[in-house]
C-alpha cells in the first residue's frame, strides 16, 4: 500500500499546485466499513477483488461483486459495508486534481464499472515504484497517466459521436488514416459517420485532421529546429511538397518562411 505524506499532498496542492496527485495506492485490502456522510476530498476508483461488498452513494445502494468498482469524484457522501459475515477484499487508485480532465471525459459524481484486464497490474506496479525511489513529481506524472488511461477505457464510448471522432484524430494524427480506419474505431460505416459528423460540424472529417496536422506542424517549427521534411512525416504527411502546398496555402506561408518569421518576432531587441 503506498499513501502520500499529509506534508507533500498539502505543499503540491497549495504552495506549489500540481495537476495531478497521487493520493493513495492499495491491492488486496481486508476492507473494513466506512461511511464518510460529507464525502471526501480525493477522487477515487475502488473494486472489490473477493467477497461482496455493499456501496451506497447518491441514494443508491450498490452490490459489488469481484471484478467490478465504483469511481466517486470527490465530495459525494457515500459508505462501504459489508454483506455478511466476511470483510470483501478490494483494491484502489486515488488521487487529488484532474478535475479539468474528468470534465473531458464528461464523468458523472460517481458511477460503476467493469475492471479493465490492465488495471490491476497497471496499479501495482505503480505501488512498486512508489515504494522505492520516486518523488511527488514523478508520482504525480503517473498517477496523470493512469487517471487518463483508465478514464479513457471506461467512459470514451459515451462522448459524442464528433467528440469520439476528434479525440481520435487528436492521438493518431500522425498516422496515415482513412475514412474507414475512424469508421472503424467509432463502429458505425464510413457513410453514416460522414453525415453525422457532417451534420454536427462545419468541417468535414478529414478536413478536421487536415487541421489538426496544420497545427501541430506550427508547433514543432515554433519550438523545435527539426527538419521540415521531418516535420512533414511525424504531422502525417507522406509527401514533404504536398506538405509545403497545404501549409501555404491554410497558413499562407511557406513552412521556412513561418518557422523563420515566427521566431523573429520572439527574439527581444537588443538596446
Amino acid at each position: 500500500m503506498f499513501i502520500e505524506t499529509n506534508y507533500n499532498r498539502n505543499y503540491y496542492t497549495v504552495q506549489m499546485p500540481l495537476p495531478c496527485i497521487l493520493n493513495s495506492l492499495c491491492d488486496h485490502y481486508l476492507q473494513e466499513d466506512i461511511h464518510c456522510p460529507h464525502g471526501r476530498g480525493i477522487h477515487q476508483f475502488i473494486w472489490v477483488e473477493e467477497g461482496t461488498m455493499r456501496r451506497t452513494v447518491g441514494g443508491q445502494e450498490h452490490r459489488l461483486t469481484p471484478g467490478t468498482g465504483v469511481f466517486i469524484r470527490a465530495h459525494p457522501p457515500h459508505a462501504y459495508t459489508k454483506c455478511g459475515n466476511t470483510p470483501p477484499t478490494t483494491a484502489w487508485f486515488s488521487f487529488i486534481g484532474l478535475d479539468g480532465v474528468l470534465d473531458f471525459y464528461e464523468a458523472k459524481p460517481w458511477f460503476l464499472f467493469d475492471v479493465p484486464a490492465f488495471l490491476p497490474t497497471a496499479c501495482r506496479q505503480l505501488d512498486a515504484r512508489c515504494q522505492k525511489e520516486s518523488d511527488p513529481i514523478q508520482r504525480s506524472i503517473e498517477a496523470y497517466s493512469l487517471a487518463n488511461e483508465l478514464l479513457s477505457n471506461l467512459l470514451s464510448d459515451q462522448f459524442s459521436l464528433v467528440h469520439q471522432v476528434n479525440h481520435f484524430l487528436e492521438n493518431h494524427f500522425s498516422e496515415p488514416l482513412t475514412l474507414d480506419d475512424i469508421a472503424e474505431t467509432v463502429k458505425i460505416n464510413r457513410y453514416t459517420l460522414c453525415h453525422r459528423y457532417a451534420k454536427d460540424c462545419s468541417a468535414s472529417i478529414m478536413e478536421t485532421l487536415q487541421n489538426i496536422r496544420i497545427a501541430k506542424a506550427k508547433q514543432y517549427l515554433l519550438t523545435t529546429s527539426l527538419p521540415i521534411a521531418h516535420i512533414s512525416s511525424i504531422c502525417g504527411f507522406s509527401d514533404p511538397s504536398y506538405f509545403g502546398k497545404i501549409f501555404h496555402r491554410e497558413v499562407g506561408c511557406s513552412p521556412r518562411e513561418y518557422r523563420g518569421r515566427k521566431r523573429n518576432a520572439l527574439t527581444p531587441m537588443s538596446d
